[in-house]
């Protein structure tokens, strides 16, 4: 913008800014003190037709707490005189009810008084549907939903809490109801001693009373409140009325329309100041606007995009952290020939631990609530003269070519910024971060080669088990060469189908019988490049192979377990496959395919799984469940452990940790206790708990004292091939159907 035109405008925006806010202010405070009134007088009806209801319980109240009334509407020959005297009488004159009943245990109307007069028992009728559901809310003790006008209900019910036994105790309800057109306050009590004079040996009667909101009410509201012209319309009234309120039942159904002349204080503000206030100001700002407007737009939204763009080119805008374009220039500066031998630099590559966890569970919004916070501490742990940027996802990079700040104190600052809880949707959670650090000219001169190197460092310290900082060194190098190695080794037997499943049987002592077999993941020893399952499944893992490994054992699983009907065959399941999207497609075509029993399909689970659950594990979880497979926990109480899991999941097989039974741990008190109480826990629940690691014929005698029948282990021998399996199903059912006086392991051995 030119020079001379600035001022010029910046005056004129200032008038222009001062004309309309007067204009606003006038307008709104004519409109405010309009509505204000309106609303107070709404209010006053509003407070005065609930303070009828209010009362109306308290009248109620005096003879339905009483003990001579709860006496003479039990005994055989009703008193009539007594009841309209102290009843009919009473609150139709002294408290100007219109009308009175009095119901029997059974709810049916025994006495009705209106008018001055008793009237049969079938008056009653008119409000037939809306008594019967109150009715129904004081014999239950729980109200349905509609609006309670006594602020302090429960106050005054937990005054009455039935001392005297569930027959004596008060309850009420009374509400607005709409008959006719026409609004009526409907109270229904039971009829209760308060003291133990008198005893009741079955359900209270019930006194009903009906307040009719006519006319003459609503002008005894109006003299109240001073509201002048207050009258009852109908509701498509075609009248148009400066003050209205709409009397609606307690379930918010609208009956009548309450009408008047409201009050308007702003209307002096309306009609005569704010017209001459906008006269005068309309032309000099009408010129105003008119001739700056299009400039002053114009000017901003260059600036704006100018400013934009200025800042994407540069700087992440998440995080507002410099991205990856900036930093790459200021590290290469730091890498310059005549600085990096004198001043060593330092890179550090950052990953937040379990970040899709956060997204997955939390959502997205919250996973960038968690990049902004961790973006703000790394910011204020460091001087401007260290560079913290974002270069996307939950990566953040550092680096800095300061003296005073060592390899060791950098990782730890690092750390440090994760040290406090992170607030995740109002929940306080710990999480960690994943460091790899490498020094110039040490591990590289060029900027690529040393992010690569922290890469490598990054990748040590998650495979280390997260949260730490690792510090490239050569061996890195090496070990990752050799990782990648093995990851070749499983892709190669993967594709050459040199896997295969053994099957290790599970018995129930019970039945006398082999009950289940579990589906294990073997690479055959002759293969020169087989490595044991400890080995290559956390490599399977870590290299995204498994749902393509899980997808085999599924499908040679379910056809084995043709071999063995009558048994269930139990399938490990990684938290990986449960959260690949095709899982249930998966079951669904090789169900198709196999011909399989679902019912005799078992998923094995651990509870790294259920930790770390989200949503979409959830439905994958019941999803399973709906297509008949049975769910097993696997390995309970080597993770973390919580009884929480077996509520919020339904199992049907609970397997006990092979490091609670074998190497003599029963033989300790403290491991027996502690396997004594999973398998409690699991009898309590329905759950049946198999026992894992049984190698010893005393381990076995031990869990059966305990309340253990299912049984896995080396004692009933090894995982075998599917044919051999099935023999040794065979001898072996014919060997635990003696019980334990044998060692079947030892007996099959003799036998062969």
């Amino acid at each position: 913008m030119p020079r001379h035109v600035k001022p010029t405008a910046t005056v004129a925006s200032v008038v222009l800014c001062l004309a309309l806010a007067g204009i606003l202010a006038i307008l709104l405070a004519g409109l405010s003190m309009n509505s204000d009134a309106l609303n107070t007088q709404r209010q006053l009806i509003d407070n005065a037709v609930s303070q009828d209801v209010v009362e109306a319980l308290n009248e109620i109240q005096s003879i339905a707490f009483w003990d001579v009334a709860a006496e003479k509407t039990t005994t055989s020959v009703m008193d009539v005189d007594w009841f309209n005297n102290e009843i009919g009488q009473y609150l139709s004159k002294v408290n100007g009810h219109d009308a009175v009943w009095i119901l029997d245990q059974d709810n049916k109307p025994i006495y009705g008084y209106e008018g001055g007069r008793q009237l049969p028992p079938s008056s009653l009728q008119p409000y037939g549907g809306e008594l019967a559901e109150l009715v129904r809310i004081v014999r239950s003790g729980k109200e349905d939903g509609r609006r309670i006008r006594d602020a302090n209900i429960e106050t005054h019910r937990g005054a009455y809490p039935g001392s005297l036994g569930s027959n004596s105790r008060g309850r009420w309800s009374s509400h607005i109801i709409g008959d006719a057109g026409e609004a009526v306050i409907l109270t229904v009590m039971t009829i209760v001693p308060v003291t133990e004079r008198v005893v009741l040996r079955q359900r209270p009667h019930l006194i009903v009373s009906a307040v009719k909101i006519n006319e003459q009410r609503i002008q005894t509201y109006a003299d109240t409140l001073l509201i002048n012209g207050l009258h009852v319309r109908p509701l498509r009234s075609s009248h148009k009325y400066s003050g209205t309120y709409i009397l609606t039942d307690d379930k918010g159904q609208p009956i009548v329309q309450l009408v008047w002349a409201s009050r308007r204080p702003g209307r002096i503000l309306l009609q005569y100041v704010l017209p001459l206030f906008v006269i005068v100001t309309a032309i000099a700002a009408f010129l105003l606007v008119a001739t700056f407007r299009r400039m002053q737009k114009m000017t901003i939204s260059l600036i704006d995009k100018e400013r934009e763009a200025s800042f994407l080119a540069n700087f992440d805008p998440l995080s507002s952290l410099p991205n990856r374009r900036l930093f790459m220039q200021h590290f290469n500066k730091l890498l310059a020939p005549h600085l990096i031998d004198s001043n060593p630099a330092m890179v550090a590559f950052c990953d937040i631990d379990n970040f899709k966890t956060v997204n997955d569970t939390w959502g997205h919004e919250v996973g960038d609530v968690l990049i902004k916070t961790v973006a703000k501490r790394l910011r204020n742990g460091f001087p401007d003269s260290v560079l913290v940027s974002r270069f996307g996802g939950d990566e953040f990079a550092l680096v800095h070519a300061e003296k005073w700040l060592s390899v060791e104190d950098f990782g730890n600052r690092i750390q440090r910024a994760f040290a406090e809880p992170f607030d995740l949707a109002g929940k306080p959670s710990r999480i960690g971060v994943s460091v790899g650090i490498a020094i110039a000219p040490d591990h590289g001169r060029a900027s690529s080669e040393l992010l690569r190197n922290a890469d490598i460092g990054l990748y040590e310290a998650k495979d280390g088990g997260r949260a730490r900082c690792a510090v490239y060194h050569r061996g890195m190098h090496d070990q990752i060469v050799v990782q990648k190695e093995r990851e070749t080794r499983i892709q190669n037997a993967l594709e050459a189908s040199r896997f295969e499943l053994h099957y290790q049987p599970i018995v129930d002592i019970r039945s006398a019988c082999v009950c289940g077999m579990e589906a294990l993941l073997r690479w055959p020893a002759d293969d020169a490049a087989a490595m044991p399952p400890a080995e290559f499944i956390p490599i399977a893992e870590r290299a995204g192979l498994m749902p393509i490994l899980g997808d085999w054992i599924i499908s040679q699983a379910f056809r084995d377990s043709l071999r063995w009907p009558g048994l269930w065959v139990s399938i490990n399941l990684s938290p990986l496959q449960i959260s690949t999207a095709g899982l249930i497609n998966t079951l669904s075509r090789e169900l198709r395919i196999s011909g399989a029993d679902p019912a005799h399909i078992m998923f094995e689970i651990t509870e790294g799984l259920l930790l770390n659950s989200t949503v979409d594990t959830r439905k994958t979880f019941d999803a399973i469940r709906a297509m008949g497979f049975k769910i097993g926990l696997d390995d309970f109480g080597t993770g973390y452990s919580s009884l929480s899991y077996l509520q919020d999941f339904t199992f049907d097989k609970l397997k006990i940790d092979r490091s609670f039974i074998c190497n003599g741990k029963l033989q300790d008190s403290r491991s027996a206790s502690l396997v004594k109480a999973v398998i409690d826990v699991g009898r309590a629940l329905g759950i049946e708990v198999v026992a894992e690691g049984v190698e010893h014929l005393s381990e076995a005698r031990i869990l059966q004292a305990l309340g253990c029948y299912q049984f896995q282990g080396w004692l009933y021998g090894r995982a075998l091939p599917p044919i051999k399996a099935t023999d040794h199903i065979r001898e072996l059912n014919t060997l635990v159907s003696q019980g334990f006086t044998v060692d079947p392991v030892a007996s099959l051995r003799v036998a062969k």
